[in-house]
């Protein structure tokens, strides 16, 4: 199911050049953190999808939504309740 979500996640940002989408994840306290390199291993079986993924640099301020769109990283992505992550993410 999530190669879904991405699949079409991704399509629609191809179909709406001029669009960010902010994706939130929280794991539920019952299953257990969110393993970061679990869901960003997901993620990256959807080819693009990763490639559009901003990364933000803590303590540098956030881009302006246009600067995301020139870029071509119009994916923002949070999660709650995640453990730690190993690709530097």
């Amino acid at each position: 199911m999530p190669n879904e979500v991405f699949t079409n996640t991704l399509q629609f940002l191809n179909d709406y050049p001029s669009e960010v989408i902010v994706l939130l994840f929280q794991a539920s306290q019952d299953q257990g953190p969110i393993v970061w390199d679990d869901l960003y291993a997901e993620m990256n079986n959807v080819d693009g999808f990763t490639d559009m993924i901003y990364v933000h640099q803590y303590g540098n301020e956030w881009p302006l939504m246009s600067d995301l769109v020139q870029q071509n990283k119009r994916i923002i992505v949070f999660y709650f309740n995640g453990g730690t992550c190993t690709n530097g993410m």
